[in-house]
């Protein structure tokens, strides 16, 4: 499966997961008598902070084999991860909408990632193959994946 279709997959996975979460918050404080107040933004909080449920990704990248890296191919730190999350999670939904409606053009969400951020997604078993053809260089790794990226999607 493509990267770009793993990306969407696992945001689903963490919406239905977030969803889930919430019913059943929602349903057990209704039958335990206590006030819904201001409760439901703890499942807005979790869901900008998914990508941290394995240091670099959340239960649906994990789920689907997909990674976060910084432009030097190590783990973002914790402030990167949460602004490239609120970022893609917005910003990053309308860029996806024009390229689907408009320009078709499905480099432009990775290039925009990377320019505003320095992050990629990556499938883990990509990376390996990265990492052994490459012997580990930042710099040759990122020229190898947008290489990768170019002969799926620049067509």
């Amino acid at each position: 499966m493509k990267i770009l279709n793993k990306r969407i997959m696992a945001l689903l996975l963490d919406s239905f997961i977030l969803g889930i979460l919430y019913v059943l918050i929602q349903k057990s404080l209704v039958l335990c008598g206590i006030g819904l107040n201001y409760w439901y933004i703890l499942i807005f909080v979790l869901f900008f902070l998914k990508d941290f449920a394995f240091r670099n990704k959340s239960i649906g990248k994990k789920l689907l084999g997909i990674e976060i890296y910084d432009q030097n191919w190590e783990i973002p730190k914790f402030s990167l991860i949460v602004k490239r999350t609120i970022f893609m999670l917005t910003a990053g939904y309308i860029l996806f909408l024009k390229i689907i409606f408009i320009s078709g053009n499905k480099m432009e969400i990775f290039d925009w990632e990377e320019e505003k951020f320095g992050t990629k997604v990556i499938d883990k078993k990509i990376l390996r193959e990265l990492k052994n053809k490459t012997q580990n260089s930042s710099l040759e790794m990122t020229k190898e994946y947008n290489l990768y990226l170019i002969s799926i999607y620049a067509k």
